[in-house]
C-alpha cells in the first residue's frame, strides 16, 4: 500500500539529514566506524583521529564538553582537522599584532585553522589546506572552507560552477593591499575578502562578509556590524596533523626562518636602512631591535620574545 504520512515525514527527515551530513559532516561515516570499533574492539584512534589540543586556547576554552563539540564539529567537516592541534599564534599570548601573526605562521609547512571569537561570542574562522606564504595574489586549494561554530554551526565550502572564483587565501605585508584574507569576490584584497585580518590588527577589529564568490553564502558572525566589522576578543591559528606532520611542519618553519635570517644578514651588510622602512620587516626580521617602535594600540598585550622554534633558528 501507499506509505503513511508518518513514513513520508520520516523519509523527508532522513533525506534532509543525509544532505546536511554530506555538506557539513562528510567525515561522519568514519566517526561512526570508529565508534563501532571502540565498542567492539576498544580501538579508536587508528580509525578516526579525534582532534586533540596540545596547547591552551582562549577560543575553545578549557577541556570539557564545549571544547569537544567545537573540535568535533571541525573534525567531522574535514579530515584536515583531525589529529593534533598545535597553537602557532594566539592573541592572548602574542598580542594583537599583525606582524607577529605573520611571523608565527609563515614557514609552517602544513594546513592551518584560523579561528576568531568576537566580543559578543561568535566563533568563526577558516581551514586552509596550503602553507601560508607572502604573495601578491590569492592561492590555496579546494580543501579550504570557512565556518561558523557559534552561535550556530555553518560550513561554507568552495563554490562550483560559472562565476566561482578560486581566491582561497592571501597574505601580503609589503604591497598597497596589505593583510591576511580568506575568500574574495574579485577586485583588490582585502576590500572584497570574506574574512579580512587587517594590518591594523591592534584595533581589535576584523572584517567579515556574508557572501563572496569563492565560498558558499552564510552569515559567519551574525552579531557583527552592518558594515561587516566584528569586534575581536581572541584570534588564534593552529597547525593540524598527526605527530609526524606536525614535526615536519615545525622543522620546515625553522629552516624558513634560518633562510630569511641569512638573507637579512647579507642584505644588512649592504644597506640596513633599506630594511628599516617596513613595519613588518622591523618586527619579523630584527626582533627586539625595533621593539620600542610598536604603538600601544598595536600591542594590547605583551608579545612572546621567543617561541619554541626561535631557539633553533
Amino acid at each position: 500500500g501507499s506509505p503513511s504520512q508518518e513514513e513520508t515525514r520520516l523519509r523527508i527527515d532522513l533525506s534532509f539529514v543525509a544532505r546536511w551530513a554530506d555538506r557539513h559532516a562528510p567525515e561522519l561515516a568514519d566517526a561512526y566506524t570508529a565508534h563501532a570499533r571502540a565498542a567492539l574492539f576498544g580501538d579508536y584512534a587508528s580509525v578516526f583521529g579525534a582532534p586533540r589540543c596540545l596547547d591552551p586556547s582562549d577560543v575553545f576554552g578549557s577541556a570539557g564538553p564545549a571544547r569537544h563539540q567545537i573540535l568535533g564539529a571541525l573534525a567531522l567537516a574535514s579530515s584536515e582537522c583531525r589529529g593534533d592541534w598545535t597553537r602557532l599564534y594566539a592573541s592572548g599570548v602574542d598580542g594583537l599584532s599583525f606582524h607577529r601573526l605573520c611571523h608565527q605562521i609563515l614557514g609552517w609547512n602544513g594546513p592551518t585553522i584560523l579561528v576568531c571569537r568576537s566580543s559578543k561570542g561568535d566563533v568563526f574562522g577558516a581551514v586552509v589546506d596550503e602553507p601560508w606564504r607572502e604573495w601578491h595574489a590569492y592561492y590555496g586549494g579546494s580543501g579550504c572552507f570557512v565556518f561558523a561554530l557559534r552561535p550556530t554551526l555553518r560550513i561554507c565550502r568552495p563554490r562550483r560552477g560559472a562565476g566561482a572564483r578560486r581566491d582561497f587565501m592571501y597574505l601580503n605585508t609589503s604591497s598597497r593591499t596589505r593583510g591576511l584574507c580568506i575568500g574574495s569576490s574579485g577586485g583588490g584584497a582585502p576590500d572584497t575578502a570574506r574574512i579580512a585580518i587587517p594590518e591594523q590588527l591592534g584595533d581589535a577589529v576584523v572584517h567579515v562578509r556574508r557572501s563572496d564568490l569563492t565560498f558558499e553564502a552564510g552569515d559567519l558572525a551574525p552579531t557583527g556590524g552592518l558594515d561587516g566589522t566584528v569586534a575581536l576578543d581572541a584570534l588564534e591559528v593552529w597547525g593540524v596533523g598527526d605527530a609526524a606532520a606536525i614535526a615536519n611542519a615545525r622543522r620546515a618553519r625553522v629552516v624558513a626562518r634560518k633562510t630569511r635570517a641569512e638573507h637579512v644578514r647579507r642584505a644588512g651588510q649592504v644597506d640596513k636602512s633599506k630594511f628599516a622602512n617596513s613595519d613588518f620587516d622591523r618586527e619579523f626580521l630584527f626582533g627586539k631591535t625595533f621593539a620600542n617602535c610598536a604603538t600601544e594600540s598595536e600591542f594590547r598585550r605583551p608579545i612572546r620574545e621567543q617561541d619554541a622554534d626561535d631557539g633553533d633558528a
